[in-house]
């Protein structure tokens, strides 16, 4: 299976042994479409020059990037659809984080010269009394840079897992706190839930759970209910749609941790999941059909379970073959009856055959390294590996650095070219992180991420992502193995380039 990254994204395999525990209630089942609503966003941008800033909006089944409109005088107004009951949006510059609800009126307010820390923003109505900007805005200045750095230290450093478990706790204990210490009412809500699941989200990752289980230690006065919850060895396996509506971090850690076992028993008593737990052997030739049945069998709610099937679907085109993930959506698609899941499925599987095996692969012209344009029509007569990456993506440059160069040294005489498309970032950082890496092949880059024709072409939304293309320019696998596969990938190659 390939780790993939987006945004607030962290994917991690691990094997559970079922516990015993208390019994927790079920939440009620719910047919109907995800709750919707819309915010505006206005304001003021001192010294801009653009016409328009971007930002990432984290829906129900994929993040997007928008683009708010900006006058000539700096000003901006924009109504944007939420998903859910609290929908983060992700601000590039002044790289800040807002939550939007329904009827929110967000004024927002930097200078472009010194964008994040002349950031303010203010609500039109006392909407929000927990004052959740306030807080974002404290925790990402106090908590953003630690915890990458303690995300890429899990990686690179050799720790046991006992010293992994502290590092982590210790870090969530201090987020977590601050949340406590910096909120102006007793109502936790949403932050806590985003801030429990993003470093359940890292033991998960790491292969932690459950053997070790975050614990928050209150040094403060305020108290919720939510942290009396947090006393709940199990809360990483509650059901919760109330906490499925307002937090991507949450989606993010049930998806992950559903697939690879039998976890959520807590809330799972009917007839109805016994009936998946059944199919999931017989599936095992099929992991997207085999971890469908095992989610099913795990989640009660309809709206999350017709959520887990298209994203199920939809991620599966990601990760494993194209004929594997069209069985999965011949055989489960109709099953999805949430308006919403059903009509993003099937826009996007009409979408999909254009990246077919045997089908032509689009084309795309970006720009090297040293300026200039290259089009993927002039490798024609080529075998091409293409390799969509990102600056900000660990698991991409595990594969570059580590695997990559024993890939270009076994084909550097043969007839095939590597290609290296970075999404994520601007020119500058690009071209250092090429420098630092010593990146061989062609490198280009497609910034704006999704909102970048080539991005959206190849469906490079989450990463690493690499496509293998023929010399007659056709799509031979739309998820060519990591350079870290180098078995299966060689064995694809070499059929190509003899």
């Amino acid at each position: 299976m390939k780790k993939l990254f987006t945004p607030l994204l962290l994917l991690a395999s691990l094997n559970l042994s079922a516990q015993k525990a208390k019994p927790l209630p079920a939440v009620q089942t719910s047919p109907l479409n995800p709750p919707f609503g819309y915010a505006v966003i206005r304001g003021h941008i001192d010294n801009h020059t653009e016409p328009s800033f971007s930002a990432w909006k984290n829906e129900f089944i994929r993040g997007v990037e928008i683009d708010i409109p900006v006058d000539q005088h700096g000003n901006f107004s924009q109504k944007i659809k939420v998903e859910g009951e609290a929908m983060d949006v992700m601000l590039y510059r002044p790289g800040r984080r807002i939550v939007l609800h329904d009827k929110d009126t967000l004024t927002l307010n930097w200078d472009a010269k010194n964008a994040k820390q002349t950031f303010t923003a203010t609500e039109l109505h006392d909407t929000n009394p927990k004052n959740e900007i306030r807080a974002l805005a404290i925790l990402e200045d106090t908590w953003s840079v630690p915890f990458s750095n303690l995300n890429d230290s899990l990686f690179k450093f050799k720790m046991t897992d006992a010293e992994k478990f502290t590092a982590v706790n210790r870090m969530y204990n201090g987020e977590m706190q601050t949340l406590v210490n910096n909120l102006d009412t007793n109502t936790l809500g949403k932050l806590a839930v985003d801030i429990y699941f993003k470093y359940a989200g890292l033991l998960l990752q790491h292969g932690l759970l459950p053997a070790h289980q975050l614990q928050f230690k209150n040094s403060g006065t305020v108290k919720s209910s939510f942290l009396n919850l947090l006393n709940n060895p199990r809360l990483y396996s509650i059901e919760a749609e109330t906490w499925f509506n307002t937090s991507i971090n949450y989606r993010d850690f049930i998806y992950d941790f559903v697939r690879f076992s039998d976890v959520m028993k807590t809330v799972i008593t009917d007839g109805d999941s016994n009936d998946y737990k059944k199919k999931i052997a017989p599936a095992a030739d099929n992991l997207p059909l085999q971890q469908y049945y095992l989610g099913m069998s795990n989640f009660k709610t309809v709206a999350i379970r017709d959520w887990y099937t298209a994203y199920t679907i939809i991620d599966g085109f990601r990760m494993y073959s194209f004929d594997e993930s069209a069985k999965l959506y011949n055989q489960v698609a109709s099953s999805v009856k949430t308006p919403y899941y059903a009509d993003t499925l099937k826009k996007f599987y009409r979408n999909i055959q254009t990246l077919k095996p045997g089908m032509p692969a689009p084309n795309f012209t970006l720009k090297d390294e040293n300026g200039r344009t290259v089009s993927l029509s002039q490798f024609k007569g080529k075998t091409v590996y293409v390799d969509f990456w990102g600056v900000g993506c660990n698991p991409c440059i595990n594969e570059i650095v580590n695997y990559t160069p024993a890939l270009h040294q076994r084909y550097k005489n043969k007839n095939i070219a590597f290609i290296n498309i970075c999404v994520d970032t601007n020119t500058p950082t690009w071209k250092a992180k090429l420098k630092e890496l010593n990146m061989h092949g062609t490198n280009l880059i497609a910034q704006g991420w999704s909102k970048h024709p080539a991005v959206r072409a190849y469906d490079a939304i989450s990463l690493p992502r690499y496509y293998i293309i023929n010399n007659q320019g056709k799509i031979v696998n739309n998820n060519a193995p990591n350079p870290s596969d180098a078995k299966h990938l060689n064995e694809e190659l070499d059929k190509l380039v003899r």
